[in-house]
């Protein structure tokens, strides 16, 4: 990435996700909705960002849609369709 785009690196798939899903982290909004958040990156990647979405924070709704377990297991509130 680069603010000249004639020396820009375009980002993987994967490594654009992760660069979204910092944003929305960062961002500290009171409802996020997500859908297969991180469906494009490594597990160790996902594991970052599910901590994140999940630290002792009571101060957000996350709405999300994931086959990933680990994440589903620490929801409040389960819907399962």
């Amino acid at each position: 990435l680069s603010v000249d785009r004639r020396e820009a690196v375009e980002p993987s798939g994967g490594q654009l996700q992760r660069l979204l899903l910092a944003a929305v982290v960062v961002a500290n909004r009171g409802l996020i909705v997500l859908d297969e958040p991180v469906s494009m990156v490594d597990p160790e990647a996902a594991k970052q960002f599910w901590d994140a979405m999940f630290a002792e924070r009571t101060d957000r709704t996350v709405i999300f849609s994931t086959h990933h377990l680990g994440a589903v297991r620490r929801a409040d509130k389960i819907l399962f369709i």
